[in-house]
C-alpha cells in the first residue's frame, strides 16, 4: 500500500506509548503517525508479533512482516525486533527508528552507541503497550528545543591561516609534535577502552554463560549425558550432516541465527569435550560450519532494506539466501571434514 492511496479513516492524532517490560531496558517511547511514516514493521520472524500487531492496532496503521514485504525507511513509525543483543537492534536506532525489541536486551554490540532511551526499548509486551492520547509528554516528544549556536559553529580563522601568520621556528615544532603524541596517545587510549568494553560486554558474558552451563552438568552428574550428546551430533559425520540439515530449514534457521548465540555455545562446548580428549579434533573444523550455517538469516530482512533494495529483490534475496545454505550446508559440511583429514588431524 502506497502513501497516496492509504485510507483516509487512518487519523493522526493516535499517540501510543510502549514501555519495557520484566529486565528490559529504557524509559518507554511514544508513537505517532503522520502521513508519511504510516507503517508498524515486525522483524522477528514467524510471522507478525503480538506487539506489533496491537501497536498497529493502537495506532489504526497496518503493520507489515518485514520476512515477506519490504517497508522504506521513511514510512516506519516503529520496528519490532527480537535481537539476542548484536546488529539488528543497533540498526535502526542509529537511522533514528523507534525500535522495539521484545527481548529483554540492554544496549550492546557493534551499534550500541546509538542505542539511545529516546528510541529503544526491551523486553516489551503486549501489556506495555498502551493508548496514550492527550499525553503532555507524548505531545512534546520527537520535538526538538531551540538550538544553542555552539561556538564551534562561530566564524574562525583556520588552523592553515594561523600558522602561515606564524613563522616555522623551534617553538612552532616542538608544538606540533607535542600535538601528535598528544592526539597519538588519546587515539591508542580509546582503542584500548572501546576494546575492553567490547570484550566485557559480549565475549565476558557468553564466556560465563557456558561455565554456568557446564558447571551444571558437572553439578549434577550430567556430564556423561553432555560428553554423549555431544559426541553424536558434533563428533561424527553422521551427527554433523544430521545438525547442518537441521539448522539449514529455511523456516527454522531465521530463528537459530539470532546474534549467532547458539553457534558460539555449541563449539565452546565441543571445544571443552576436546580439550577432556572425549572427541578427537579433527570434528572441530566441520563443526564449525555446521554449526553456523543458520548465522545472519535473522539479519537478511535488514541487510536487503538497508541496500535499498526493491521488494521483490528482498522476498528472492530472502530465499536465496535461505536455500542456498539449505542446499550447500552438507556439502561444506563434508569438505570440511576432508580437509582436516588431509591436514593430518
Amino acid at each position: 500500500m502506497t502513501i497516496q492511496d492509504s485510507p483516509p479513516s487512518f487519523a493522526d492524532d493516535k499517540v501510543v506509548y510502549v514501555g519495557s517490560g520484566p529486565g528490559g531496558w529504557g524509559v518507554g517511547l511514544f508513537l505517532q503517525a503522520d502521513p508519511v511514516k504510516n507503517k508498524v514493521v515486525s522483524l522477528t520472524g514467524g510471522g507478525i508479533h503480538p506487539v506489533a500487531q496491537k501497536i498497529a492496532q493502537l495506532l489504526e496503521r497496518p503493520v507489515v512482516d518485514a520476512y515477506v514485504e519490504k517497508v522504506s525507511l521513511e514510512e516506519m513509525i516503529c520496528v519490532v525486533v527480537d535481537c539476542g543483543g548484536t546488529a539488528r537492534m543497533g540498526v535502526y536506532p542509529m537511522k533514528k527508528i523507534p525500535t522495539i525489541n521484545v527481548k529483554p536486551a540492554s544496549p550492546s554490540g557493534p551499534l550500541a552507541v546509538h542505542i539511545t532511551e529516546d528510541l529503544f526499548v526491551s523486553g516489551t509486551t503486549v501489556n506495555e503497550v498502551k493508548s496514550a492520547e492527550g499525553s503532555v509528554a507524548a505531545q512534546t516528544n520527537g520535538t526538538q528545543l531551540p538550538a544553542v549556536r555552539a561556538l564551534a559553529d562561530l566564524p574562525r580563522e583556520s588552523e592553515t591561516a594561523l600558522r602561515q601568520r606564524e613563522p616555522f621556528g623551534p617553538a612552532v615544532a616542538a608544538s606540533l609534535f607535542a600535538k601528535t603524541a598528544a592526539y597519538l596517545m588519546g587515539w591508542l587510549y580509546q582503542c584500548g577502552k572501546d576494546s575492553v568494553t567490547a570484550f566485557v560486554t559480549h565475549v565476558l558474558p557468553m564466556m560465563v554463560g557456558i561455565s554456568v552451563l557446564l558447571g551444571a552438568f558437572e553439578f549434577f552428574g550430567l556430564s556423561s549425558l553432555l560428553t554423549a550428546t555431544t559426541r553424536y551430533s558434533l563428533g561424527t559425520l553422521t551427527g554433523l550432516i544430521l545438525t547442518v540439515f537441521i539448522f539449514s530449514i529455511p523456516v527454522i534457521s531465521r530463528f537459530l541465527g539470532a546474534g549467532a548465540t547458539l553457534g558460539q555455545m555449541l563449539i565452546v562446548v565441543l571445544g571443552y569435550q576436546i580439550a577432556l580428549g572425549n572427541i578427537s579434533f579433527i570434528w572441530m573444523i566441520p563443526a564449525l560450519f555446521a554449526t553456523n550455517v543458520q548465522v545472519g538469516c535473522d539479519f537478511l530482512p535488514t541487510g536487503l532494506m538497508m541496500g535499498k533494495c526493491e521488494e521483490r529483490t528482498v522476498q528472492a534475496g530472502l530465499k536465496a539466501v535461505q536455500y542456498s545454505r539449505f542446499f550447500t550446508g552438507i556439502v561444506c559440511v563434508l569438505v570440511a571434514y576432508y580437509i582436516a583429514v588431509l591436514m593430518g588431524f
